[in-house]
């Protein structure tokens, strides 16, 4: 199913809350200079004191490192997570490729299905990786990767309740306007 907000794929009084790309974080770019600068080094040594032959055959497994590390970028690059006030929403192209109803987390405190881990940090900016899991099966449904200290606070308020300051009715903290006068919370 495509999912590109405002335009597809949301769901009737669904508003969305929060929306980040994946980034690529530090490993890709750390992998892309190793691969490169030892692979070089491989193949040069490789032709230099073993021959034509192995300095050749030296070439494919840099290539097929190249070619995963090509892979795991173009995914990364790709993907994109959606917080809505009904769902959590991983895409890949505007491909939905995994969404979680925030009503199967029921009544219970959305903060005990969160992990959340200070990954590193760029520019003195901290990262985070966010692992939501399945309250039922308590493995992993969405792993965020690369995210800001801002991503981490909307993914706090998850459960959390508002109330309207004009009709005094408790509303989801996710939600933009009140359910019930339809006021801006």
């Amino acid at each position: 199913m495509r999912f590109a907000p405002p335009t597809e794929g949301l769901l009737p009084d669904e508003n969305v809350v929060w929306a980040r790309k994946q980034g690529i974080g530090f490993w890709i770019p750390f992998f892309a200079i190793w691969i490169i600068v030892g692979g070089s080094l491989l193949i040069s040594f490789a032709f230099a004191f073993e021959g034509t032959i192995l300095g050749a055959l030296a070439i494919i497994p840099v290539l097929v490192g190249l070619f995963f590390l090509g892979r795991t970028f173009a995914s990364a690059v790709r993907t994109k997570f959606f917080l809505t006030n009904k769902r959590i929403v991983q895409t890949r192209g505007g491909v939905i490729v995994k969404e979680v109803p925030l009503s199967r987390f029921g009544d219970r405190p959305m903060k005990q299905f969160l992990e959340i881990k200070r990954d590193y940090t760029h520019n003195g900016e901290a990262r985070y990786v966010i692992r939501i899991f399945d309250p039922v099966s308590a493995e992993t449904i969405i792993d965020c990767k690369d995210l800001d200290k801002n991503s981490v606070e909307a993914f706090e308020k998850i459960g959390e309740e508002v109330r309207c300051r004009y009709c005094d009715t408790k509303n989801p903290a996710l939600n933009a306007r009140c359910s019930y006068c339809g006021a801006t919370l």
